[in-house]
């Protein structure tokens, strides 16, 4: 176990230090407040899943494992581009403060495989179930609108079908918990208000 989660970490800090590296030379060439805050939203995360609690409830299925894995750490594969827009920046800076009030909700919840580390019901979890997905999904399309390439619009592609396998199967497991069960009853939308 221990192995494999210093296998995990290792190559979560190489990816991680290989997007710093591109990104934050992409900033040094073009200063934009847009990709200090996408490097800032990435390396929050991080930070958040080191601190993470022990979950009440955990998916058994290595296939949750590998689209958790996939899902969470695709997007270090985004490659800033030299004739970066400004367009995006809209839904960077609406996805950062929607990440910061969504993790200060879930807190030491955080994590990447499907568990249960306590339901969570305040803040935009309100309004829908993974508010964090969403603010990702935002973020997202905001860094490749601003960094647009091929290359960039398959990854997000990619991310976006992949957050959404994410969160089907983290519903499988917290619907197994009657105070979910509630909960979802009374927030119908999983990612998107009056959508999905």
């Amino acid at each position: 176990m221990k192995i494999r989660y210093f296998f995990l970490n290792t190559l979560l800090a190489l990816l991680w230090a290989v997007f710093l590296y591109a990104n934050l030379s992409a900033y040094i060439e073009h200063p934009r407040l847009t990709i200090l805050l996408f490097v800032l939203t990435q390396t929050e995360f991080i930070i958040f899943l080191l601190i993470r609690s022990t979950p009440v409830a955990i998916s058994k299925n290595w296939n949750d494992y590998l689209i958790a894995i996939a899902g969470t750490f695709v997007v270090l594969l985004f490659q800033p581009v030299t004739y970066s827009m400004v367009y995006g920046d809209f839904f960077i800076y609406t996805a950062v403060i929607f990440e910061i009030i969504a993790y200060l909700s879930l807190n030491t919840s955080t994590g990447i495989a499907p568990a249960n580390r306590g339901v969570k019901t305040r803040g935009l979890y309100k309004f829908v179930r993974h508010p964090i997905y969403a603010s990702y999904i935002l973020l997202y399309v905001g860094y490749v609108i601003n960094n647009s390439s091929l290359f960039n619009w398959v990854i997000l592609c990619l991310a976006f079908v992949l957050q959404v396998f994410r969160l089907q199967r983290e519903e499988r497991v917290l619907l197994a918990d009657p105070v979910y069960k509630e909960y979802a009853a009374k927030v119908k939308w999983k990612l998107i208000p009056g959508l999905f």
